[in-house]
């Protein structure tokens, strides 16, 4: 007989076909291969990116406003148009060992927290006259005003 899942000759029940069972194995050390390379929680930032991005972002707001910014950057999975990772401050590391600490916690926090009710993006009164000058903007959604900072996503309710 033919195996129904392989195509061989060996048996008629592909339930102790070798070939099929050998296939199956090769899959399931493929898909751990690929889950070890390529973590499910992987992000387009490191740790270090995302706490650095934070104090550029975030320095002199209150910790609530530490966390909001970084709950933002959680929930947009890259760091494309935070401006804060390249800010003169944060590339000659101008800013205190306490200003990294409490970026640090609310980098952290920001894993069991959601005050920007999925906000993806932020800025200040001033950053928000220049976005409504842009068609992107006119999609988005204002979802938290916490400290000088104003969070909003694209789309949704």
């Amino acid at each position: 007989m033919i195996c129904k899942k392989c195509g061989c000759h060996n048996n008629e029940d592909c339930s102790t076909c070798w070939f099929c069972d050998a296939i199956l194995i090769a899959k399931g050390l493929v898909f751990l291969l690929i889950m070890m390379i390529c973590p499910l929680s992987a992000h387009a930032y490191t740790d270090t990116q995302a706490i650095k991005s934070i104090i550029g972002e975030a320095e002199g707001e209150s910790f609530s406003g530490k966390l909001a910014v970084a709950e933002a950057i959680r929930h947009r999975g890259n760091l494309h148009g935070v401006y804060g990772l390249h800010a003169k401050r944060v590339i000659h590391v101008l800013y205190s060992a306490k200003t990294y600490a409490e970026c640090k916690k609310a980098w952290l926090e920001s894993l069991h927290t959601n005050t920007t009710h999925g906000a993806t993006g932020w800025g200040n009164a001033s950053d928000l006259v220049l976005f409504h000058k842009d068609a992107w903007f006119n999609r988005a959604v204002i979802t938290a005003h916490i400290g000088n900072q104003w969070f909003y996503k694209i789309g949704g309710k």
